[in-house]
């Protein structure tokens, strides 16, 4: 990594670090904008973050170039075999348990966790919005905290038994919005996507698992009719 890449990189890891923060702030401000009504402030949050996660992911690309996209040789597991075949699996009843838990909230939304109820789409224009905001989480976030955090640690030939909770630790922090147990919950799906990159090669496999376990979250909340609507549909 040259010095104008070390540079960006830097500049990259402060960026996140100044989002992250600016998040844990403002998440409590449109939390209490959606409950009063004001349900714009919901959709104003999701074009912010389309806006942060590509100016992320592209100065993640232009500190680390095409190499991004594959797994630095150093963190590369070949010949994974059985472990290979049970990470798949793991990952595999992950996706599928988030599929059956979304339905099974769309059902019931009054079981939905209060840290999460005001975050979710509930209009066809919100669910829009979300499906965008999840395509460029999927694509975005995976190109900086797998991508580009294993090829930056790389160059102090970090193991990857350090590298990989390191880089979910930072994936962990920034959903640390909501709460503690967002954190838990995206530092262990963060180590599951890197060993995922690690063996297979690429970030495309991770890509299409985060954007699914994302993605799911769209039909979770139904939109409530109000009173007046329900009585016009009657007559």
């Amino acid at each position: 990594m040259n010095t104008i890449s070390f540079i960006i990189s830097i500049m990259l890891i402060l960026l996140l670090a100044a989002w992250g923060f600016w998040s844990a702030i403002s998440y409590p401000r449109m939390k209490k904008s959606v409950a009063t009504g004001k349900r714009i402030a919901l959709i104003n949050d999701y074009i912010q973050t389309v806006i942060g996660l590509a100016v992320f992911g592209s100065l993640a690309v232009i500190a680390c170039g095409t190499r991004i996209f594959v797994v630095p040789e150093f963190y590369f597991i070949c010949n994974a075999g059985i472990f290979k075949i049970s990470v798949y699996a793991i990952v595999a009843v992950i996706v599928l348990y988030q599929i059956i838990s979304s339905v099974a909230l769309h059902r019931h939304n009054d079981k939905i966790p209060k840290n999460l109820s005001s975050f979710l789409p509930v209009t066809l224009n919100e669910k829009l919005i979300f499906a965008i905001v999840c395509l460029f989480a999927g694509v975005c976030e995976e190109l900086v905290f797998r991508g580009f955090a294993l090829t930056f640690m790389q160059q102090f030939e970090t193991g990857i038994w350090l590298a990989v909770p390191v880089s979910a630790a930072a994936f962990g922090l920034m959903h640390l919005y909501q709460g503690i147990s967002g954190f838990f919950t995206s530092f262990f799906m963060g180590i599951l996507l890197a060993v995922v990159f690690a063996i297979s090669g690429n970030l495309l496999l991770p890509v299409i698992i985060h954007i699914l376990t994302d993605i799911c979250v769209v039909i979770v909340k139904k939109e409530e009719k109000s009173e007046e609507s329900i009585k016009d549909n009657c007559e």
